[in-house]
Parts: C-alpha cells; sequence; structure tokens
C-alpha cells in the first residue's frame, strides 16, 4: 500500500505482530530513503532502550517509549514536517 501512496512521515511500534518496525525501518529507508519515521516502543524481551537506540541506528528521525502524551507526539510531528 504505502508503494502506491509514498507518505512523507511514518509512525510505526517496533514491536508488532507480522512485520516488527526494525524490518519496517529498514525497508521503508532502502525503498524511499527521504521517508521520515518515527518509532515507537515500550520495550520488549531485552531491555526497553535497545529498541528505539536500533530504531535511530537504522533511520527513525525520532523515538518514542512508551507511553507518551498526546501532545508530545504532536509535538514531534511538527518537528518533523518542517
Amino acid at each position: 500500500m504505502f508503494r502506491e501512496n509514498p507518505a512523507d512521515l511514518v509512525i510505526t511500534d517496533i514491536i508488532m505482530p507480522e512485520q516488527d518496525g526494525i524490518a519496517t525501518i529498514i525497508e521503508l529507508k532502502k525503498e524511499f530513503p527521504g521517508t521520515k519515521i518515527i518509532a515507537m516502543s515500550a520495550g520488549g524481551k531485552v531491555k526497553p532502550e535497545v529498541y528505539p537506540e536500533a530504531a535511530d541506528a537504522l533511520g527513525a528521525i525520532r523515538t518514542l517509549r512508551k507511553s507518551f502524551k498526546k501532545d508530545e507526539l504532536l509535538r514531534i510531528i511538527n518537528e518533523c514536517l518542517k
């Protein structure tokens, strides 16, 4: 679906059932290097800080730890789209 309708910004969770966010970031950055990505996570099987660090290293421009406030997300979205 993204290939048919690319977006300027993608917000993805890192831990997801079908394809995790790390794989999503890798795929998006490979095919659409200009796409800005915000990744979020509450942690998982390893230390919670590992997932956002990996997302940053792979090209996410911002990461959020759950639980975050709506105002924080909106502020980050606005910053990313400037």
